[in-house]
């Protein structure tokens, strides 16, 4: 298989609630990216380089003219490919927005639209019903649209990815989707909001059992950790410790080919459960005594 570098950044600063109608202004959300800007340029070696999930405080087309036209004629000089974890339109300029992940640095930007959405987080469950509470509340909430089930895979250093946004990666059977045809696995995430609790390393125990199933390298991009590229054997390769900035380099095999469960997903567990529980039902009433009259 050809090798190729790839490189999964990880930014500390600046982790948090995202709200999309804000504008990037002079403040924090500058020097976030910045310092995102900086962590890169020493790395443009690096054939990807991978950007956490909303890593860009505002619309992707809000800065499309400025801040990502420089990004993608850095990128396209230095012959690398950027993922950035950052929300955008719709494609035919409609009302609807997504948490998204965009590949710059080839012909033309490409971008990875969320399919599955965290209620009360990205979007209100039942909205019409209970649209009212945050307007009594006024409690500010993304109003994320879900991506399509089917989208084109990202292409990023010359070979086709699968990508996933935050929990995503939980979802065993939606990963499926982008396989065999993908080559390696990228997932960006905020787990910020768990703080130092044990949630960032359960969702790190997911990854790896994403990467397993599917014999695919995961590069793993976070704000606050866990910032990791996971062996298509489900190994940590490397990691970097929690809620530093810093940077992750490491060398990757695109793979192809399909696994069991990339052929089959869950059926073939579900079914083996069904049929032992029909066996165990079967043996225990034939195994209980006869009712005397």
């Amino acid at each position: 298989m050809d090798r190729a570098r790839r490189t999964g950044f990880a930014g500390g600063p600046g982790a948090g609630q995202y709200r999309p109608a804000a504008q990037v202004r002079a403040g924090p959300a500058v020097r976030i990216l910045e310092r995102y800007v900086e962590l890169t340029e020493d790395h443009w070696d690096a054939k990807v380089i991978v950007w956490p999930e909303t890593a860009v405080p505002a619309f992707y087309h809000q800065l499309a003219d400025t801040f990502f036209a420089r990004l993608t004629e850095a990128a396209k000089l230095h012959e690398s490919s950027l993922l950035v974890g950052v929300p955008v339109g719709d494609a035919d300029g409609g009302p609807q927005y997504y948490n998204g992940l965009v590949s710059i640095g080839g012909d033309r930007p490409a971008a990875y639209r969320k399919r599955h959405l965290v209620p009360f987080g990205e979007f209100l469950p039942l909205k019409p019903v209970l649209g009212f509470i945050l307007d009594i509340l006024q409690i500010p909430l993304s109003d994320f649209s879900a991506g399509d089930a089917r989208q084109p895979l990202l292409q990023a250093g010359g070979w086709p990815l699968m990508a996933t946004v935050c929990y995503e990666d939980a979802f065993g059977n939606e990963g499926r989707v982008g396989l065999p045809e993908a080559a390696y696995l990228v997932n960006v995430s905020n787990d910020a909001w768990f703080g130092d609790s044990i949630a960032p390393h359960q969702h790190l125990q997911m990854a790896r059992m994403r990467a397993l199933e599917t014999g695919r390298y995961m590069l793993r991009a976070t704000n606050t950790g866990v910032t990791a590229v996971i062996g298509p054997d489900g190994k940590v390769v490397k990691q970097l410790p929690q809620f530093e900035s810093a940077v992750l380099t490491a060398d990757i095999e695109p793979r192809s080919g399909a696994t069991p469960y990339v052929r089959y997903g869950d059926g073939p567990v579900v079914w083996v459960l069904l049929i032992a529980l029909g066996i165990l039902l079967a043996v225990r009433r034939r195994a209980a005594p006869a009712k005397e009259f």
